[in-house]
């Protein structure tokens, strides 16, 4: 395997308008960013984490390709897209967007799934999803970004606390 990319690199290659980063939450291993994007034609290298991207504004065509051939689907408010680590991508759009993605590490991913399927877990995968709704998910997602932008003395523990909710999201277990 080649050299895989981190959060920091990432806008190297997917540049974008960074609205806010959940760095200061001190928890690198469950990484938040926003993002504002206009229309692109990019192509990715592999990741070291996992990634899931949550729409917040704007609707659009997304032609991704991770493995095989590409795949296509509407996206907007409310719609995941999944991306498992280490698999090159490309990623096309026309219309503006604004996103969070989550980053998950290879290490906190293992130790959900193993707590997931009471077991050790020997390799994990998100599947490859361009379109998946889940309500529960976009909430989160809202909740920890403002919590991160408010800034406030809990706002750490919340972060927490909601980031043990995304991990506990079925479809986001991947598998063995």
């Amino acid at each position: 395997m080649g050299r895989l990319i981190t959060v920091e690199e990432l806008p190297q290659y997917a540049g974008g308008d960074l609205k806010l980063d959940s760095l200061a939450t001190g928890m690198p291993e469950f990484r938040m960013r926003v993002f504002r994007y206009a229309p692109i034609d990019i192509s990715v290298p592999p990741s070291e984490n996992f990634l899931i991207v949550n729409y917040r504004e704007g609707a659009t065509s997304m032609n991704r390709r991770v493995t095989g051939p590409w795949k296509q689907d509407q996206v907007g408010r409310g719609v995941t897209t999944l991306l498992t680590r280490a698999e090159p991508s490309n990623w096309v759009w026309r219309h503006d967007i604004e996103v969070s993605h989550f980053y998950i590490s290879p290490a906190l991913m293992m130790k959900t799934a193993s707590e997931a399927f009471d077991r050790d877990a020997e390799r994990v995968e998100l599947h490859d999803l361009v379109r998946a709704e889940d309500p529960v998910l976009a909430w989160i997602s809202d909740q920890m970004i403002q919590e991160v932008a408010a800034g406030g003395p809990g706002g750490r523990l919340c972060y927490d606390a909601l980031a043990l909710q995304v991990r506990g999201v079925p479809d986001l277990r991947g598998g063995e």
